[in-house]
């Protein structure tokens, strides 16, 4: 899979300094809103855009990471605590009255009904 996402890339990249190389020379002029840009390189404005695109991936992928490690190291301290016998709220899950499980496991024999559970001391 590694290879597939680096040979992806590679072509993209390939792509991208073709793109910017043929329009090294052709000026161009961004208007956001009221606000224009001088005169730019097509080729710059090309690679500035892949870089602060790349950046704002990196970004939200580390916000996203720093989230995720937090609920991981929660989960590990609920691990360690039920590990531990510290959470007393969970009470065992008890068999039934007929002191059989009420979900039948496959492969295994259905006790007679004269089977009585064991005596509880």
């Amino acid at each position: 899979m590694f290879f597939v996402i680096f040979v992806v890339f590679l072509i993209f990249a390939g792509v991208l300094t073709v793109i910017t190389v043929q329009n090294l020379d052709t000026p161009v002029t961004l208007a956001i809103f009221t606000w224009h840009t001088p005169s730019l390189p097509l080729g710059l404005v090309v690679v500035f855009s892949f870089v602060l695109g790349a950046l704002l991936l990196y970004v939200v992928s580390l916000l996203s990471a720093w989230r995720e490690g937090r609920q991981i190291k929660q989960l590990r301290q609920r691990i360690a605590q039920l590990e531990q016998g510290q959470v007393s709220n969970m009470a065992p899950a008890s068999l039934p009255a007929t002191g059989r499980s009420a979900v039948p496991v496959p492969g295994m024999p259905e006790p007679d009904a004269t089977m009585q559970p064991p005596a509880s001391p």
